[in-house]
């Protein structure tokens, strides 16, 4: 999260820049790609009915990393000025 923190500036300059506001939502589109991939790798393991240790861990990174990609997708939003409101999905 701390490396979203550190891009949100560059984000806000692209922003304004009709041309380079385009690569903010290709940014977010592959964020959100990244997140769906987690979200589904993370369904199939709870579909079972055990996880082994190794796959207890799996599922325990992949709730982190989806965190670390919504927070990294709400954070470019509200840098680059779109509107997030309370209860607006951002994936």
């Amino acid at each position: 999260m701390n490396e979203a923190i550190s891009q949100a500036p560059a984000a806000s300059v692209q922003a304004n820049h009709p041309y380079l506001a385009g690569s903010i939502q290709e940014h977010l589109n592959r964020l959100g790609s990244e997140h769906r991939f987690y979200s589904q790798r993370l369904e199939s393991l709870l579909a079972r009915p055990w996880l082994s240790e190794e796959e207890k861990l799996e599922e325990v990174r992949l709730k982190k990393l989806k965190l670390r990609l919504k927070d990294e997708m709400e954070t470019l939003r509200r840098s680059a000025g779109y509107d997030v409101g309370p209860g607006q999905q951002i994936a």
